[in-house]
């Protein structure tokens, strides 16, 4: 993928190339300003309850991600890592950086669930 690509492009491309993998099932949910973000992932969904949420991490400086799939944009070469946890004091730094992701209502309906 070409440099500047968003992290949901990359999600989408690799569930394209993989079609048993667990890219090809998730869902999201937009949260103002800061995009769309994964609330399950291959048949497992968040849980307010337990609080367990899917977190994303940037492999090399274990940050979590700052802002959702749809506005990450991962640094060239970089891994980044899909955990199901509970959430705790995280590192904030990571190589990537997000864009301004607008409104979904001047989106005109994109949607970030594959399945």
């Amino acid at each position: 993928m070409r440099n500047g690509t968003v992290l949901v492009d990359i999600l989408n491309k690799a569930a394209g190339d993989n079609k048993q993998g667990p890219f090809n099932k998730y869902d999201s949910t937009y949260y103002g300003g800061i995009g769309y973000y994964i609330t399950a992932m291959d048949g497992t969904q968040q849980n307010s309850t337990t609080g367990y949420f899917w977190f994303l991490f940037d492999e090399q400086t274990g940050g979590a991600l700052p802002c959702g799939v749809s506005s990450y944009v991962p640094a060239n070469q970089s891994t980044t890592i899909f955990r199901y946890t509970t959430y705790s004091s995280h590192n904030e730094t990571v190589t990537g950086y997000c864009k301004t992701f607008p409104p979904p209502e001047q989106v005109g309906g994109l949607s970030c669930r594959n399945s």
